[in-house]
């Protein structure tokens, strides 16, 4: 016990030969821990270094989108303008399927689609703005004119014409299901 009080009173040293040597200012500390800082934002992630430059989570569904893909009516299409729409029916030509007329679908759910981050787990960055891009639709139609898995061309009187794939879920006594599903998700 006597020998362990001696040892705390007697003074540490360094384990280099020059103790001064080693040591560090503060403003050295600062000027080299900013540089390695500035250098892990070079490269990781370039434009997050520079003052003005949006982060991440401020991006813009379709920024990057060609004139063409902005033109196309599916573009447009979010959560919110098929809310209203629940109930509503939709006439869907169905062109490879040899109907060749019009089949009538009515909206029956709108879903969340889970997004996951790469550890597995729901992440929570901006999930208004996936929530809005990233859903699927759920549409219930007559048994008797069934539809594979195909493009289709919806319409209706508050969206106008698009175009999407539609797939057969399942069915019942009743009818039969049909998926489509919007995953507009940014990563």
């Amino acid at each position: 016990m006597e020998t362990v009080e001696r040892l705390k009173a007697q003074p540490q040293e360094l384990s280099t030969p020059n103790a001064e040597d080693a040591a560090v200012s503060r403003r050295r500390f600062l000027v080299v821990g900013t540089m390695a800082g500035l250098s892990a934002g070079f490269l990781f992630e370039p434009s997050s270094v520079f003052a003005g430059q949006q982060p991440r989570s401020a991006f813009i569904y379709g920024r990057n989108l060609p004139d063409e893909a902005r033109l196309d009516p599916v573009y447009s299409l979010t959560r919110s303008r098929f809310a209203p729409l629940l109930g509503d029916q939709f006439s869907v030509v169905a062109e490879e399927d040899g109907n060749g007329g019009k089949i009538r679908l009515n909206l029956v759910e709108i879903n969340d689609l889970k997004q996951l981050s790469n550890a597995g787990q729901a992440r929570s960055r901006d999930e208004e703005r996936d929530k809005e891009l990233s859903f699927s639709l759920l549409f219930f139609g007559p048994q008797d004119t069934p539809l594979s898995q195909q493009t289709c061309a919806f319409k209706h009187g508050a969206l106008g014409q698009f175009k999407v794939l539609i797939v057969p879920v399942g069915s019942d006594i009743h009818g039969r299901y049909y998926e489509v599903v919007f995953n507009r998700s940014i990563e």
